[in-house]
């Protein structure tokens, strides 16, 4: 479970990692995967749901509730462009906190059951 979310947040969030990016940028472009994002955490609760621990469940089920929401506040504006509202832009915020998070439990998570 935690390889596959981290895979997934990894590939979500290529931009991360291009030294210069702007939070904005980064937040812009999670915006404009919400519905993605939305499709994906729900896919990874069916299979993965009863081994999540519970505190990173809540955060993926926020998360989950989030995208949904934040798919209306986003406009294709044609071509490659999109147009995203200040509050889809918070909501992309608190997503990558909460992904942000979800790592970090799931990676401790492994990590000490390698140590016991």
């Amino acid at each position: 479970a935690a390889s596959e979310f981290i895979s997934f947040y990894n590939g979500l969030a290529p931009l991360q990692s291009y030294p210069g990016t702007e939070v904005i940028e980064f937040y812009e472009h999670i915006a404009s995967k919400f519905l993605y994002i939305e499709t994906e955490l729900n896919t990874f609760v069916s299979r993965h749901g009863a081994i999540v621990p519970e505190d990173s469940l809540s955060l993926i089920y926020e998360s989950i509730r989030l995208a949904g929401a934040g798919k209306f506040e986003t406009i294709d504006g044609g071509g490659n462009s999109v147009d995203i509202t200040s509050s889809a832009l918070e909501k992309a915020g608190k997503i990558v906190k909460s992904m942000d998070r979800i790592e970090e439990n799931l990676k401790e998570r492994v990590y000490g059951q390698i140590t016991t």
